[in-house]
Order: C-alpha cells, then structure tokens, then sequence
C-alpha cells in the first residue's frame, strides 16, 4: 500500500511539475496618447485624399494656355464644376511649367476659386505666373478643394 500511495504522490507531482499549471495571457498592449494622434492623423489623411480624389474628378481644367508676359510667363485657364451637388470653394490649382524639352523649368500655385464658392455646372478662370521665360507648356492639376 505504501507502493501504491508513494507511486500515486510521484504521479501527482509529475503533473504539477509538467505544465498542469494555467498559462498566464499576454498583456493587452496599451496605446500612449502619442499612438492616437499617429491614429489620428492616419485617418484624416485617408479622409483627406478620398476628398482630393473626389473633388478632381468633379473639377475640370479646360482652355489652358501659355501667354508671356514681360518677363515672365502666365499660364491661363478654367476650372468648372461638374459634380450634381456640390459646391466648392477654395480651389487651388498648380501649374507645371515646363520648357521645349519637357523639363520642368518652374512650378507655382493659385486659387482658382475662393471663398465665394462653385457651385455646380459653373466656371471660373484663373491664372498663375512664373518668373521662368523659356515656357513652352504648363501642365494644371488640382491639388486642394474644400467641398460643401
């Protein structure tokens, strides 16, 4: 019997000794004040560029022309507003300009619409200037709208 009680205790603490023992869960990571901003700012860019990307394909350049001007160079055009409902304001346009050989020899910006607004189905023109002489094309793209 004490064969029995010995081999009983031996068996007992085998299994205490191989892995009977409840595991312990890795600790939930915790996110600092700092990660959320990083969060943040991640989702309010994505929301940022499914606006751009909206407002573009909304927006229409047409009519985009090189003129000289003294020593400079303008690049003129027009932005319309194609989309069904909304209205922009603010619209800023950049201008590429680039010489004969396609090099691109100056870029600028300007607003093509401002607070007023554009609503749909409207056009509003715009210029932008560079001090670069040997102009032969601008390429116009939209890079900032504010819809409403």
């Amino acid at each position: 019997m004490k064969k029995w009680m010995a081999m009983l205790l031996a068996l007992g603490a085998l299994f205490l000794l191989t892995g009977c023992q409840k595991e312990e869960p890795d600790p939930e990571p915790t996110l600092t004040p700092y990660d959320w901003w990083q969060i943040s700012q991640i989702y309010q860019e994505r929301g940022e560029e499914q606006a751009l990307s909206k407002a573009a394909s909304d927006l229409k350049i047409s009519n985009v022309h090189v003129e000289r001007s003294g020593s400079s160079t303008v690049c003129k055009g027009s932005v319309t507003n194609e989309s069904d409902y909304t209205t922009y304001k603010f619209v800023k346009v950049k201008g590429t300009f680039k010489d004969a050989t396609g090099t691109v020899v100056d870029t600028d910006w300007s607003y093509a619409v401002g607070s007023e607004g554009l609503a749909p189905g409207e056009s509003s023109s715009f210029s932008i200037y560079a001090d670069a002489i040997l102009v032969r094309d601008c390429d116009v793209t939209i890079f900032e709208a504010d819809a409403e």
